[in-house]
């Protein structure tokens, strides 16, 4: 049971931190929002690797994760966290 609140409380922190960084993104134009998206996948990165320490679920950070928040933003963050969520990798 232990397992399952923290999996809800992850996701729910991943939801308000995506939602707080789309609200302080909006109205930007095309250029900046690449660049936006680019930050706000590797804040939230970073976001999952700190909380992991109360959570025990983290990203480590290696040229990969780097490069999928990068490329996918905060899409890819949460992909990569589910993933290793599921398959307890």
């Amino acid at each position: 049971m232990l397992a399952a609140a923290k999996v809800i409380l992850v996701g729910c922190m991943v939801i308000s931190v995506i939602w707080l960084l789309v609200r302080l993104a909006g109205g930007l134009k095309p250029g900046k929002t690449l660049w936006t998206g680019m930050l706000m996948g590797l804040f939230a990165l970073l976001f999952v690797s700190l909380i992991g320490v109360i959570t025990s679920d983290t990203l480590q950070i290696n040229p990969f994760t780097l490069g999928v928040s990068a490329v996918l933003g905060v899409p890819g963050v949460v992909l990569m966290l589910i993933v290793k969520i599921i398959w307890k990798l």
